[in-house]
């Protein structure tokens, strides 16, 4: 017993080492062939590139310039609404996103300020109409003074006449009195001369007090048109105040109508309605039923997208290729197959000092809403013809967030960092890295990339299948 447990722990330990050698050999083994393989492999690359070159040469480019961009609202087209006395809401009409009209009532706030002016303008139509009565007065009474040249004329005349009948009866009456006592004349005679004298008398004196009350009169017609002034004056500070209380009832929401009603009925409610400034759509809503607001309060926000402006950042270096009516393609992710046509209206003045750009905003006709506000935009600004040196789009690579070609020089192949400007379909303008017949590589410009970021960049690679253009 005691033999075979002494014997079980040399097994053991002689069996590890087996297992240990045989693991180390195999992990060798791994290690040492797929470092062949890739060396194979590489070299089988190498050789295999099937290889297409290009010149490089000027060419008349239909280009665009492909930039980034957003979409906002047209100047004037969003209008943040805001209340202009203080209140309670008591009725909301409309909701986010429900299309609205000029005008249209979109909450009704009830306020003491209102209530106030109301009563102010009824108080005013009543002093405005008491004026007036007023004036029409003192117009009757100047209408009247500017006759008194006539009423004189006929009064001094009217004078004159009962002044000499009045003459005449005092000597009629003194010839009466002296026959009577002669015993010539009958006393009844005397009694009748008597009489017309009285009568020539009385009628002479009223007709000395016309008179002199029509002097006095006419003397006094600048005092008649002072008092018609006066009153004409009343009038239209009535009137301006009553005009000031209808607009600043406007300036807070009333209606024309509304304010005719209100001086008609006299009905004060103090009810104001927040109304629409414009056609368009809620898109924003600041206030709930029921609540308190202050002037200068947030209320709606309405915004118009029938037609809307696209706002993109053009490189300085490419601001001389674009003008005012320079046509704008615009796409949007989710609409891959619509596309957004307008022209450029508006080219900044300025040059952003950081990213050496400036802003551009074109028009684009929006009628099916599909354009949103702050939505980002693919922008191509399609340029007018002109000659560049071209470089085939596929010969160009991506590398280190640079752009590189490979140029083909007697059968060797050099990596050439470039810089470009505008492009089409096919072609970039090379602005800096190319010149005017170099020989780029195309078909197999990928794997080309591929070798030299490996570290295994062919020095000699014969060219099969080139193309030459």
């Amino acid at each position: 017993m005691r033999g075979k447990l002494s014997l079980r722990p040399i097994g053991r330990l002689i069996s590890f080492k087996i297992m240990f050698i045989i693991a180390l050999a195999t992990l060798t083994a791994s290690c040492n062939s797929p470092q062949e393989k890739t060396n194979d492999a590489s070299k089988t690359t190498v050789k295999d590139i099937p290889i297409k070159t290009e010149i490089v040469k000027e060419r008349n480019l239909n280009s665009s310039l492909n930039v980034a961009g957003q979409i906002h609202p047209e100047f004037g087209k969003e209008v943040t609404l805001t209340n202009h006395v203080p209140g309670r809401i008591i009725q909301i009409f409309v909701s986010p996103g429900q299309k609205v009209h000029k005008g249209q009532a979109l909450a009704l706030v009830d306020s003491r300020t209102i209530s106030t002016l109301q009563s102010e303008l009824v108080e005013s139509d009543s002093k405005l109409a008491i004026a007036k009565a007023h004036e029409e007065r003192e117009q009757q009474i100047f209408n009247e003074q500017l006759k008194r040249p006539e009423n004189l004329i006929e009064a001094q005349a009217k004078f004159d006449e009962a002044k000499t009948k009045a003459k005449l009866t005092t000597r009629n009456l003194k010839r009466y009195e002296q026959l009577t006592r002669e015993k010539i004349a009958a006393t009844k005679d005397l009694y009748a001369a008597q009489a017309n004298y009285a009568t020539a008398q009385s009628v002479f004196r009223q007709a000395k007090a016309d008179l002199e009350r029509e002097e006095r009169l006419y003397k006094n017609k600048a005092m008649m048109k002072r008092d018609l002034q006066l009153a004409q004056a009343e009038v239209r500070s009535a009137q301006q105040h009553l005009n000031t209380l209808r607009q600043r009832l406007i300036f807070h929401g009333m209606t024309p109508s509304q304010i005719t009603d209100v001086i008609k009925t006299n009905r004060i409610n103090g009810e104001i309605p927040i109304t629409s400034s414009m056609d368009g759509i809620i898109s924003g809503q600041y206030v709930a039923l029921g609540e308190t607001v202050d002037p200068g309060k947030k209320t709606f926000r309405i915004t118009d997208l029938s037609v809307v402006a696209l706002t993109a950042d053009i490189p300085a270096a490419d601001l001389p290729k674009i003008n005012i009516g320079t046509p704008v393609i615009a796409k949007i992710p989710g609409y891959s197959k619509k596309i957004f046509k307008g022209k450029i209206n508006y080219i900044s003045t300025h040059i952003d000092p950081e990213s050496r750009t400036a802003q551009i905003r074109a028009r684009l006709p929006n009628p099916d809403l599909k354009l949103r506000a702050s939505l980002f935009t693919d922008t191509e600004i399609q340029l007018p013809p002109h000659t560049v040196l071209a470089c085939p789009k596929e010969a160009v690579q991506r590398k280190d967030d640079k752009k590189v070609v490979y140029i083909s020089v007697d059968d060797k192949f050099k990596e050439q960092p470039i810089e470009v400007g505008t492009s089409n379909e096919e072609y970039f303008e090379v602005t800096n890295g190319l010149s005017d017949g170099d020989k780029v590589v195309t078909t197999g410009s990928l794997l080309l990339r591929a070798q030299f970021e490996s570290g295994h960049a062919p020095e000699v690679i014969s060219e099969r299948g080139a193309m030459q253009n």
